[in-house]
């Protein structure tokens, strides 16, 4: 399925959860169905499979999740079988999730670590930044072992790097200068 489609049903979804004043649940209840859906791969594959019929795909997801989501993302999510976009959930889901996040004042960002942080220091890091950026930052931490030390953070178009590469590199910079 095009990938423009498919950002289009996200796009969908947040201007329908913002019509009807109801974005945070639908947020909510779309992070629950990745998570569902990530640690399920078989179930993924069952709402996915050309084999099985739309009603026992419908049937399935209603029975699951008609008591965890509200009934307009549950909706969508009967389309998105109809349409066969399942397999595809994860772009839709960044599509919404890029919106609520444009629409929330939020920035998403990833820190690139040689080791993982403690929430607290991640905690931290989000709040520095929050005010410099004059939003709120969320940042994801990814374990890389190619940084030795310090952290390389990516953030919309902006890279903080306060890695010992860039450190080093700067020293040698100013050493040919």
């Amino acid at each position: 399925m095009d990938k423009t489609l498919l950002n289009h049903y996200g796009k969908a979804l947040f201007e329908y959860s913002k019509e009807h004043k109801n974005i945070d649940s639908t947020k909510k209840d779309m992070d629950l169905v990745l998570s569902l859906l990530e640690e399920n791969p078989d179930f993924k594959k069952f709402l996915s499979s050309p084999v099985i019929s739309l009603s026992d795909k419908k049937e399935k997801l209603n029975k699951i999740l008609s008591k965890e989501v509200e009934e307009s993302t549950l909706s969508f999510l009967n389309i998105m079988i109809k349409k066969n976009a399942f397999n595809n959930f994860k772009i839709i889901h960044l599509s919404f999730t890029h919106l609520y996040n444009e629409y929330n004042n939020i920035l998403e960002g990833k820190i690139y670590t040689a080791f993982l942080l403690p929430s607290e220091k991640i905690n931290n890091i989000e709040s520095l930044l929050s005010k410099k950026e004059k939003k709120k930052v969320v940042l994801s931490q990814i374990n890389d072992p190619h940084i030795l030390a310090g952290a390389r953070i990516y953030l919309d178009n902006k890279i903080y790097d306060f890695s010992l590469e860039k450190k080093i590199n700067d020293i040698k910079e100013s050493l040919t200068k």
